[in-house]
């Protein structure tokens, strides 16, 4: 595995580390951005670092094409070819984001002749979630996106949108180098966990609010909800796990929820699992403006956690995939009034004892050890 060394970042959790086998061999390499820049300052808050990545953004996304990551092109290109050069190699993977990695396994592949599989988690510039600062930039993005996508063998896509985007740049002959692979969970991160009692009905959203996601559609729903019930406001609980911004703190403050709702800092993964089974109901919001091609990872983790899901959400992916799953219901996020009553719903199903999430078939296809499989089916065809 060919990485950079470390970086400094929003969100770090050195437990998931634990997950790399032994036998697994991780080669890092030096890399010249922000983030890895960042990491040879002395610490300082997760606001502070938050505040300064806005600052440069606006810069870094005019000159850094494709990503923030560029400066670790020269590095990861010169190691990796070192690496297929004096081990047995057969096939390179890329993933993204950042894109820069799909630009780097290009390289590769054309400079050794291996196999090329790129992995997208994200959209580039199919649909792609993140803005442009002008249309050359998009133009200059959309070409080196096509010619990465020339250089491999196979693209495995996170969701049906992404795909159908990229099987646009080949002809009808050679789209079925596009194949759909999910992301997902692990069903062995649900194991041996602690569960909290909840002494009230306890509706949880784990992860963090970036962009266009707020908590601004649950907080109007639960108003709604309490001006109409106004007893339910001692029975019913929220909390957000993860990184909120200060502005989402001032929101639930001017709300006056600030009794109903917890904010709880970044945890470990197993204590993020943790909170997912002590829930009753689980919350995912998607910015009404982020596009179709959205597959956020803490749905898939929803889904292992098999609660019932309550979703603010425009039509994307990640809405059609509750829907499938049969794993909740999904509003439009300015629909209040729907996700109000959605709630209530809930409450009455768990105060009767009849509140239930996805059934264990629904959502096995999601099941990791499946999807890994499937992804070594793929790397040993194109080997």
């Amino acid at each position: 595995m060919l990485t950079v060394k470390p970086i400094r970042y929003f969100a770090l959790d050195a437990t998931q580390l634990r997950e790399v086998p032994p036998e697994a061999k991780v080669i890092r390499t030096e890399s010249v951005d922000l983030l890895r820049l960042s990491a040879f300052y002395p610490p300082n808050t997760t606001q502070r670092y938050s505040q300064i990545r806005r600052r440069v953004k606006p810069i870094t996304d005019w000159l850094m094409i494709p990503d923030l990551s560029l400066g670790w092109l020269p590095f990861a290109f010169s190691t990796g070819l070192s690496i297929i050069r004096s081990r047995p190699i057969e096939a390179i993977l890329a993933t993204a984001p950042p894109y820069t990695t799909h630009l780097v396994g290009g390289l590769l592949a054309r400079f050794t002749g291996l196999p090329l599989v790129l992995d997208y988690r994200d959209a580039w510039t199919f649909d792609s979630p993140r803005p442009f600062p002008t249309s050359f930039h998009r133009a200059l993005n959309h070409f080196l996106e096509r010619k990465s996508l020339i250089s491999a063998s196979r693209i495995l896509a996170v969701n049906r949108t992404i795909a159908r985007g990229l099987q646009t740049f080949f002809p009808p002959s050679k789209q079925d180098r596009v194949q759909t692979l999910s992301l997902g969970y692990d069903p062995e991160d649900f194991d041996d966990i602690t569960i909290s009692e909840a002494s009230k009905f306890r509706i949880t959203h784990v992860g963090t609010l970036i962009g266009e996601r707020s908590p601004k559609p649950l907080l109007s729903a639960l108003k709604r909800l309490f001006e109409e019930r106004p007893e339910l406001r001692q029975k019913i609980e929220v909390r957000f796990v993860g990184l909120t911004r200060p502005e989402d703190q001032r929101m639930i403050y001017d709300s006056g929820l600030g009794d109903v709702v917890t904010c709880i800092p970044y945890l470990p993964h197993a204590e993020s699992i943790s909170e997912l089974l002590s829930a009753h109901t689980l919350y995912l919001t998607i910015g009404a403006g982020e596009g179709e091609t959205i597959s956020t990872g803490k749905l898939y983790e929803y889904l292992g956690a098999r609660k019932p899901i309550i979703a603010s959400a425009p039509s994307c992916e990640a809405a059609w995939t509750i829907e499938e799953t049969k794993s909740g219901r999904v509003f439009h996020p300015e629909d209040n009034e729907g996700l109000a009553k959605e709630i209530l719903r809930l409450y009455t199903l768990h105060n009767e004892g009849r509140l239930n999430g996805p059934s264990l078939e629904a959502v096995q296809r999601y099941d990791r050890q499946r999807l890994a499989r499937e992804l070594a089916r793929h790397l040993s065809e194109v080997a």
